[in-house]
């Protein structure tokens, strides 16, 4: 009797995470529909950078007992976002 309740209950969250998952894809595809070319090649870079990053930081080996943890990358990272982020704060204002 326990395993069909838990089973129940099993199948029941499943669903609702499918459905949760599907409404999150839906909306990241509306957002970035939405978005114009600049903006994508905005967007597309800083992801790029931010997978630069973690491959980096993976592949990259202590040499020395030395601990590296990628910081050009990751100081690149910011200063994308920081600019990207004033450009379109600056954008919006003047359209």
């Amino acid at each position: 009797m326990d395993a069909g309740i838990w089973k129940d209950r099993i199948d029941s969250t499943l669903t609702r995470v499918e459905r949760d998952l599907g409404d999150i894809a839906a909306g990241a595809r509306h957002y970035f529909a939405r978005l114009d070319t600049a903006e994508r090649m905005v967007f597309l870079g800083l992801l790029v950078i931010g997978l630069f990053y973690l491959l980096l930081r993976h592949f990259q080996r202590p040499e020395d007992g030395e601990e590296t943890d990628g910081q050009f990358a990751g100081f690149l990272f910011v200063i994308v976002a920081v600019a990207a982020g004033f450009g379109w704060m600056v954008s919006g204002q003047t359209a």
